[in-house]
C-alpha cells in the first residue's frame, strides 16, 4: 500500500490519480476537514489526526506501507522531518510531491516565519497573515500596528 501524506490541493489529485490506476492508498492529513476533502473512492482509506514518529512509523506496519509520498504542505517542518525518519528506520523509499514554487514580481520571500517577522518590525501598517494559526505567534501586535489572521476551518 501507498501511504500519502497529504495537505494540499495536489495531493487530493495525487490521490485520486494513484487510486484510479489501481493502487491501494493510505493518506492522512491533520484535520477531518483535510479528509473530508479527499472524499471517498475505492482503494482510498483516508485518516485525521496529528501523526508523530510513533504514530507513523506504528501506521507503516499496520497499512503494510511500501512507498511513502510525502505531498504535506510546503511549511510542514515536522511531518516532512519525521516521515523521512520513519522512510530510513522501516526502509521504505520516500519520495517529496512538491508544487511549482510560484514567484509574483513585487513580492518578498523568506525562508522562516521569524525571519517575516523580523522584516516587518521597521515596517508601518497593519499585517494580515494568511499562513493558518500554527506560526501566527511570530507576528506581533503593538500599538501601532494590529495583525490580523485569516484562518480557515
Amino acid at each position: 500500500m501507498i501511504w500519502l501524506i497529504a495537505g494540499t490541493k495536489s495531493a487530493r489529485e495525487l490521490a485520486e490519480k494513484l487510486t484510479e490506476s489501481g493502487h491501494e492508498v493510505l493518506a492522512t492529513t491533520t484535520t477531518e476537514y483535510g479528509r473530508d476533502l479527499l472524499g471517498s473512492r475505492k482503494g482510498l482509506t483516508a485518516l485525521a489526526g496529528k501523526l508523530d514518529y510513533e504514530k507513523m512509523k506504528e501506521l507503516t506496519g499496520e497499512y503494510n506501507i511500501n512507498l511513502i509520498i510525502d505531498a504535506s504542505h510546503p511549511y510542514s517542518v515536522e511531518v516532512k522531518k519525521n516521515a523521512h525518519a520513519v522512510s530510513l528506520t522501516m526502509n521504505i523509499p520516500v519520495i517529496r510531491y512538491d508544487r511549482k514554487p510560484l514567484k509574483i514580481e513585487g513580492t518578498l520571500n523568506f525562508s522562516t516565519y521569524a525571519g517575516a517577522a523580523e522584516s516587518l518590525e521597521n515596517e508601518e501598517g497593519n499585517v494580515l497573515l494568511t499562513i493558518g494559526s500554527n506560526n501566527a505567534h511570530y507576528f506581533k501586535e503593538s500599538p501601532e500596528r494590529k495583525v490580523y489572521a485569516r484562518v480557515l476551518p
